[in-house]
């Protein structure tokens, strides 16, 4: 089945991986692990876990987040979480690979911990602003001043819907940020094309 060679080569290949990137990179994968083992299926957490875990070369982001210890990372996001301003909060995630930026990822996390002081920056959620009149320059300082609108847009919201959070906003600007499709061309020939194998 495999040569005596190919044997050694592939065992010597396994000690590479378990020393480079090591048992750090595999927490999520064992985590993942370990709750798909306790409850017997896998949910959207479970599987979105993965698919990062899997996906990790295409960002050398998150082969370094992966690559932490968890400790760390702990550590960082709880100093976030506790932080008394959105800069304080930023700057403890800025040491996380993939934070340095403090945009659309730092957003993303900090509104998973509170939706109701918090929103998700992307593109979309800055087209959509411009189109509504409230542009926010891309300059330095862009996410501060994304969550302060966004803020200030809930706030103009309750009125007509009492309870209005910054994260509701962030869902109504990622459908109104929608770029339009561009047309396709369609093929004026009847003649069927070959499949493809």
């Amino acid at each position: 089945m495999i040569s005596p060679e190919g044997a050694k080569r592939l065992l010597e290949a396994i000690d590479v991986y378990d020393r480079d990137p090591g048992p750090l990179y595999d927490e999520v994968f064992l985590e993942v692990h370990d709750r798909i083992i306790e409850s017997g299926s896998a949910g959207k957490i479970d599987i979105a876990a993965l698919a990062v875990w899997k996906r990790s070369a295409q960002g050398a982001w998150i082969t370094g987040l992966l690559s932490r210890p968890e400790a760390q990372v702990r550590t960082s996001t709880a100093a976030a979480f506790a932080a008394p301003d959105d800069i304080s909060a930023l700057r403890a995630l800025s040491g996380l690979p993939g934070y340095a930026a403090q945009g659309a990822l730092a957003t993303t996390l900090l509104t998973a911990y509170d939706p109701n002081r918090y929103a998700v920056m992307d593109d979309r959620a800055l087209l959509a602003l411009d189109r509504l009149g409230t542009p926010v320059s891309r300059s330095r300082g862009v996410t501060l001043r994304y969550l302060s609108t966004v803020r200030a847009l809930a706030e103009a919201l309750r009125p007509r819907r009492p309870g209005t959070s910054p994260r509701d906003v962030d869902k109504g600007l990622y459908v109104l940020g929608v770029r339009p499709r561009r047309p396709t061309r369609r093929r004026t020939s009847s003649a069927q094309e070959p499949i493809q194998a």
